[in-house]
């Protein structure tokens, strides 16, 4: 008989957690990313290319620290997160020509919203925070 229990309350468990998963994963989240969670993805992603402290490196990866276009336009910079980006651009006088990829197919949407959400807000940057939903409406998630 409790073995029968215990087999009970462990399927009611499971149905509750696939359940929960399927709501998150059929409604992006409309809360903003977090910056601390940002922070850790920032450093394993993109922190070898664009430095832990934001520098970038001089005409080969763009500054994300003091970038107008990181703190400028949402859509623009979750874009360049998700999406990946090439071309010419020009930061701080600088010109860069170069691919960045698109973390969409490696990264979730709340994943992308916190590290943009982290690289919006550090190194004396002061954006707006963006959510997973915001970044379901760029990447088409």
């Amino acid at each position: 008989m409790i073995a029968r229990t215990a087999l009970v309350a462990c399927a009611a468990v499971a149905v509750l957690v696939a359940c929960s998963r399927h709501d998150a994963a059929s409604a992006p989240s409309q809360a903003p990313g977090s910056s601390s969670d940002g922070g850790a993805l920032y450093s394993q992603h993109c922190s070898s290319c664009h430095q832990p402290n934001g520098s970038g490196m001089r005409e080969v990866f763009p500054p994300l620290a003091g970038d107008p276009a990181t703190v400028g336009n949402a859509r623009d910079a979750i874009a360049a997160v998700a999406l990946g980006s090439h071309g010419r651009i020009v930061v701080g006088g600088t010109a860069y020509d170069g691919i960045m990829p698109g973390w969409s197919a490696d990264l979730n949407d709340e994943q992308i919203a916190s590290i943009v959400t982290f690289v919006r807000s550090a190194w004396h940057n002061h954006a707006p925070p963006v959510s997973a939903a915001d970044v379901a409406a760029v990447s088409g998630h």
